[in-house]
């Protein structure tokens, strides 16, 4: 082309032509490169705000939280008070009754409203832990269910009563019976229905499994309860479960489930065995 522009004395023209196209072309990748750099500006300020929205939407919830607890733990110290005024009550009444009958209920009552006023306490210092037998914990877990219709369904294998564990009895105790609970709503209308609970101990942990043969739960089920905290199989919140799994991690302990569908399901509590010479 060089060669036919001099022939035709264009060459020129073909120098316009060439630096035009390499000026377009050039404007072309600029205007390319601006849109780059302001497309990965854009990018990155949606990212920032993104995690600056996940971190706000975090401290709503945590806020929210807190201010739940504590509305919770308002509630639950203002309940001492009415408490109180009832075993006054009663202790005024059983001076003055003579009726043995009479008597043993008041006192029935008397023990009901001390353990009330024992799970209050500890409600109001949650973080408080001590080390217990295991024996005593679940002395303390069947004399609550003891009215509850499961308790004829429960077998209970404790092969070391006078271990220890660290715990907060209530919390914990709740914990277990929120599981006994789950396993006694799976095993309704089932023949040899039954609930089996085993407690060993192994060198430094204590393994606490509660088996059930009721109807089982599917794999999409179990990965559910794995990974969505709200999960529930009764159609409810699912906070049930959720508790049971904050308890026991904030115990320093792991919860394991496993099922399978129309067979049964089992939970399993590792946790730390207390120190031997550790006293209660």
């Amino acid at each position: 082309m060089r060669n036919i522009a001099f022939f035709l004395d264009a060459s020129l023209l073909l120098d316009l032509v060439g630096i035009s196209f390499f000026s377009i072309f050039f404007i072309f990748s600029i205007t390319l490169l601006y849109i780059f750099l302001d497309y990965e500006k854009t990018k990155s300020i949606y990212e920032d705000q993104k995690k600056i929205a996940a971190i706000s939407s975090a401290l709503e919830i945590q806020e929210s939280e807190n201010r739940y607890f504590k509305e919770i733990q308002y509630l639950v110290h203002d309940l001492k008070t009415p408490l109180f005024s009832i075993n006054t009550l009663i202790e005024i009444l059983s001076i003055q009754e003579e009726n043995p009958k009479k008597l043993e209920y008041l006192d029935k009552i008397s023990n009901s409203l001390e353990r009330c006023n024992i799970m209050i306490s500890e409600i109001l210092r949650d973080t408080n832990k001590n080390y217990l037998k295991i024996r005593k914990i679940f002395d303390f877990i069947f004399s609550y269910l003891s009215i509850h219709n499961c308790i004829h369904s429960i077998k209970l294998c404790n092969y070391c009563p006078d271990s220890k564990i660290k715990v907060n009895k209530i919390v914990f105790s709740r914990a277990i019976i929120n599981l006994i609970l789950n396993s006694y709503d799976a095993i309704q209308n089932k023949e040899n229905a039954n609930i089996t609970i085993k407690v060993k101990d192994y060198i430094n942990f204590i393994i606490i499994s509660i088996e059930d043969n009721g109807i089982g739960m599917s794999e999409e089920v179990l990965q559910q309860i794995s990974t969505n905290k709200k999960f529930s199989t009764k159609n409810s919140s699912g906070i049930g479960l959720n508790f049971v799994k904050t308890v026991i991690e904030e115990h320093d302990g792991k919860l394991f489930v496993s099922s399978k569908k129309n067979v049964g399901t089992q939970f399993y509590i590792l946790l730390k065995k207390g120190e031997v010479n550790e006293k209660k």
